[in-house]
């Protein structure tokens, strides 16, 4: 039980050691809001998208979208489907007000696979072991924006556009990275030790400064507000969801770590974008930065518990 600890301990502490650094940076004055801002907007397009190419490029192609990896694929789009299906029909009798209840259902499905799946996985696993977790990306992640993007439109009442929808989602820098990365492992594309070296310094850097912009841009004083929805959502974003996905996902034979990548695609915080899109739509903007502040917060407890007891079970 002590092993299992430590490597759930050792896995979550770094993320959060690199959070207190963004938060003491944010209140010594050293960096301001717009600052982050700025960050987050270049660890988003530069950093991480240059983690996620190199990961999916390191997948061996042959196996990338074959044999445990589709298994995991289907079952989380199947989950996903679930999961946010009967977000939509439970919350149409809950939450008469639609803003509210389009923002609450997305935090319901939408996971930040994107900025805690490879940290995560690296954590457990070492450099190698990603491409489940990159195949996520390059799938989920696109799904999530669809999903999100025609649910926040249709609760401002807004016209859809499937062109625009389609638009947004190819030109997000992380689904392209994904897809680019795949590609260039799939035509078997090689890239010369000169180019091959700088990239590799980026992505290594990826992490803590995405995690330092996390720290830094979080309000914990806005959490306050709204405490029941908040208290209500970090419970099935973060323990009830992980739990009924992740004991499918061990029925259905997934262990290791491609059960690692099921566990950061429905375990981990409501993704930060969630909050971009509610804001750019004015669909209750306040509340989805509260929902992604709060989850976010809690996330750190529940990755490690989660972690702790799947290595406890001997699954990862």
């Amino acid at each position: 039980m002590s092993e299992s600890i430590y490597l759930g301990f050792s896995v979550v502490f770094p993320l959060l050691f690199y959070m207190i650094i963004g938060i003491a940076a944010k209140r010594s004055g050293w960096m301001n809001e717009k600052t982050y801002v700025e960050m987050n907007r270049v660890v988003f397009r530069v950093f991480l998208a240059v983690l996620l190419f190199l990961n999916a490029y390191s997948v061996d192609a042959d196996s990338a979208f074959g044999g445990e990896n589709i298994k995991v694929l289907i079952l989380s789009l199947t989950a996903l489907a679930v999961v946010f299906t009967g977000a939509l029909i439970v919350s149409r009798f809950l939450i008469p007000d639609k803003a509210r209840r389009a923002v609450l259902i997305q935090g319901i499905y939408r996971s930040n696979l994107a900025l805690f799946g490879l940290p995560v996985s690296m954590a457990i696993y070492g450099e190698g072991k990603q491409e489940t977790v990159a195949v996520l990306i390059a799938v989920v992640v696109p799904v999530f924006n669809i999903i999100a993007a025609v649910l926040l439109n249709q609760a401002k009442g807004g016209r859809i556009s499937i062109g625009g929808i389609l638009k947004k989602t190819l030109s997000n820098p992380l689904v392209l990275a994904s897809v680019l990365g795949l590609v260039f492992s799939i035509v078997k594309m090689p890239i010369a030790q000169f180019i091959m070296t700088p990239l590799e310094g980026l992505s290594k850097a990826a992490t803590p400064l995405a995690f330092m912009v996390l720290g830094g841009s979080l309000n914990a004083e806005s959490i306050r507000k709204n405490m029941k929805a908040i208290v209500t959502m970090c419970f099935i974003r973060l323990v009830l969801v992980p739990g009924i996905v992740l004991s499918c996902a061990v029925l259905s034979g997934i262990s290791g770590a491609a059960l690692v990548a099921v566990l950061v695609a429905f375990a981990s915080p409501i993704a930060v974008s969630s909050y971009t899109m509610a804001k750019e739509l004015e669909v209750s903007p306040d509340l989805a930065g509260e929902l992604v502040a709060a989850t976010t917060l809690m996330s750190i407890l529940t990755m490690f518990m989660w972690i702790a007891l799947l290595n406890f079970m001997k699954f990862i």
